[in-house]
């Protein structure tokens, strides 16, 4: 792989990991509101529906960021072993 591909390799995993985590983030912001609104309305009947959906959410959101996380790890790595190669 010669240095302009490594950079391009490097430049989507990373551009792709920031939209996943940005999503992830824009969905726990969602998420939050929905709990307040459940939280603030204690007679309403669904309100344990919402806040279990949301703590599903909450775990993809954890799990989607995880994920990005990795491969951030990833393209560092990549990056690392294509400079330690010359």
């Amino acid at each position: 792989m010669n240095d302009l591909t490594a950079w391009k390799t490097m430049y989507l995993v990373l551009s792709r990991a920031t939209e996943k985590s940005i999503s992830a983030m824009i969905e726990a912001h969602m998420m939050c509101e929905e709990i307040l609104m459940a939280a603030s309305a204690p007679g309403d009947p669904d309100r344990e529906k919402v806040l279990t959906d949301t703590k599903r959410k909450m775990v993809e959101a954890r799990d989607a960021v995880q994920k990005a996380r990795e491969a951030i790890r990833a393209a560092k790595i990549a990056e690392h072993e294509e400079h330690t190669r010359y």
